[in-house]
């Protein structure tokens, strides 16, 4: 299973785990969530409205819809496509703008 750049799984490991057959299956190891902690200042705090979704957000803020789970992350989200609105956000926006631009 490729992992794309940028993906939240891009610095993931694998291990190669040898089936019965003789193939060599890659799992993907769990990774750790981003913290407030692990991402530089500023980081904006706003309130998700009913409707919006976190690609969304993410490209308001840095042009780059393919970073929400960087939000997710950060604001301590499992499952974005149940957020509740007025639910606060924290949008790690230097992170966002700081990643590079997929070639």
């Amino acid at each position: 299973m490729p992992v794309f750049r940028g993906s939240r799984y891009e610095n993931s490991k694998f291990t190669g785990i040898l089936g019965e057959d003789g193939k060599v299956r890659r799992y993907l190891h769990t990774r750790d969530s981003l913290t407030l902690q692990d991402v530089p200042n500023p980081v904006v705090v706003r309130q998700y409205q009913r409707g919006e979704v976190l690609d969304s957000i993410a490209f308001e803020f840095s042009g780059k819809s393919r970073l929400w789970w960087a939000i997710a992350d950060v604001s301590g989200i499992l499952f974005p496509l149940d957020i509740e609105p007025l639910t606060e956000l924290s949008v790690p926006f230097q992170f966002l703008v700081d990643q590079p631009e997929l070639s």
